[in-house]
């Protein structure tokens, strides 16, 4: 028989209650540090100091899923780590039974009957002979909410993001910026706030080490009003020496924070309920063609003339260069990838129809990051060219189309 480990990533949605029959679990371990809940044993093997969650009924939820099994194929012993993504739909019963309330990142170990878990995994993992009943579960994302470990070291999970379509700039090098926050040592206790000082945290400076580098790092590409969590390492915060008698030397430091302050704009919670009309993300017809008796859909092959107006005022597209028209493209194709935001205007123009986008940053080209004015002219439909001009990366120079 060949040992198999396998992880597997699950998601989960819409957790069903459902009744099954109870069967001993192996005692391999002392079950008195187990919890029961019906028919499933469960205990918590790492638990995040800040709760993000926890789980609930109905939440969406991706999990990590490692069990210990056997097969029937090939004749030596063999370890393997194989992941596996299951599509909504084809979830595992355990019906959120050991599972409920848990906090994104925690890890437990589940005690399930042997006849549950073999006849769930046998659909997914026909291979499987034999499992036994042990499985280690962590949540690794809930409701579209994860920690991410980043390469300087820092640990951010991003609670309460603004839609791309609302975001109208991003933070970027020499911004002002203020926010509302609360910091802890990793014992819990609170070294400081904003509701201790009675105000935000600001104005001070992006990009120029007037906060700790883990701040700098986390505000970056934040829009206004974003919520993030994150976990500061002692090299990202006040290293070695700390400060004074409220932040030890070497100290991992944990913040919760919002941004209020984005240059001359200013977060308040009544933003959260802006009527659709108020979004960034919009166009509108300038010049609209009487007869239109072409209109651009998603097998056409489309040109466009293009400008674009940064927020400084600088300009650039064919329209400005008096150069070709930039195609052709297929919308929602690589052709308009690195801009994917001008898809949606430009689908159902007419030959010969101009409109103006409002682009926000995150719809648009990679490093932009305010709104920009894009003017965009439908010159011709499923007309083909020798060669295709490329869509810039990023915000291209003048003289590029």
């Amino acid at each position: 028989m060949q040992n198999i480990f396998r992880k597997v990533l699950i998601l989960l949605t819409a957790l069903e209650y459902k009744s099954v029959l109870a069967e001993d679990v192996d005692n391999d371990d002392d079950m008195s540090s187990y919890t029961k809940d019906n028919d499933i044993y469960y205990k918590t093997t790492w638990k995040p100091r800040d709760c993000v969650g926890p789980l609930e009924e109905d939440d969406d939820i991706t999990m990590v899923m490692e069990y210990y099994g056997e097969s029937s194929k090939g004749s030596s012993d063999v370890e393997k780590a194989v992941t596996v993504r299951v599509g909504r739909g084809q979830t595992l019963h355990l019906n959120g039974r050991g599972m409920q309330g848990m906090c994104l990142g925690e890890r437990r170990r589940l005690k399930i009957p042997k006849n549950k878990i073999r006849a769930e995994l046998k659909t997914l993992f026909p291979d499987i002979s034999d499992i036994t009943t042990f499985l280690e579960v962590e949540l690794v994302e809930l409701n579209g909410v994860k920690w991410e470990k980043l390469d300087s070291g820092l640990v951010l999970a991003l609670i309460e993001e603004v839609e791309a379509e609302r975001c109208d700039r991003t933070v970027v090098d020499g911004d002002w910026l203020a926010v509302e926050y609360e910091g802890s040592l990793e014992d819990g206790s609170v070294f400081d706030s904003s509701k201790s000082r009675g105000q935000p945290f600001g104005p001070f400076r992006q990009g120029y080490r007037q906060i700790i580098a883990g701040y700098e790092i986390a505000l970056a590409g934040r829009c206004l009003g974003e919520r993030f969590k994150m976990i500061v390492p002692p090299h990202l915060a006040y290293g070695d020496e700390g400060v004074g008698t409220s932040i030890p030397p070497k100290a991992t430091l944990y913040f919760d924070v919002r941004l209020v302050k984005l240059n001359d704009k200013t977060w308040t919670e009544v933003d959260e309920d802006q009527d659709e009309d108020e979004q960034v993300y919009r166009w509108e017809t300038v010049e609209s063609v009487p007869d239109c008796t072409m209109i651009a859909g998603q097998e056409d092959d489309l040109y466009i003339h293009y400008q674009a107006v940064r927020e400084d005022g600088s300009k650039f597209g064919s329209m400005v260069e008096s150069g070709e028209p930039y195609g052709p493209f297929r919308l929602y194709g690589d052709g308009l990838r690195t801009a994917p935001g001008l898809n949606k205007p430009i689908e159902g123009m007419c030959l010969g129809e101009s409109r103006k986008i409002y682009l926000p940053p995150r719809l648009g080209w990679a490093g932009q990051f305010e709104t920009m004015e894009v003017t965009v002219v439908l010159v011709r439909i499923n007309q083909t060219r020798e060669k295709s001009p490329t869509l810039p990366e990023g915000p291209p120079k003048k003289q590029e189309l």
